[in-house]
């Protein structure tokens, strides 16, 4: 009875990451780390470095999720709901973009992690 629950109920969390690489001749990279719990709550987690500029924004499905500062090509930060953050529900195979002044610089999908 007990195997019968636990396939039809939905998972406690979903984790979904993704690796970022450099498009339209930028280099760098990173990885964003995606978490949803089945209480509602959301986190992610961006790592980018090799990143020339000051800022640039992350993007989920085209909407602008954070703006990171660069120290020395490398930026990191954490959204939480917990916290307090606007963190977005996200899905797999949701496109994810860094951008500098409108432009993809890094890209890739969510994919299970």
């Amino acid at each position: 009875m007990i195997e019968t629950l636990l396939n039809i109920l939905p998972p406690l969390r979903a984790d979904l990451a993704v690796k970022l690489t450099g498009v339209n001749g930028f280099t760098g990279a990173g990885e964003i780390g995606f978490i949803a719990r089945r209480n509602g709550a959301r986190s992610i987690e961006i790592e980018l470095r090799g990143v020339a500029g000051r800022e640039a924004v992350v993007y989920a499905e085209d909407q602008p999720v954070a703006t990171l500062r660069f120290d020395h090509g490398h930026a990191s930060q954490v959204l939480a709901t917990e916290k307090g953050d606007d963190v977005p529900a996200l899905f797999y195979g949701a496109a994810i973009e860094i951008r500098q002044n409108g432009e993809a610089i890094l890209k890739g999908s969510l994919t299970r992690a």
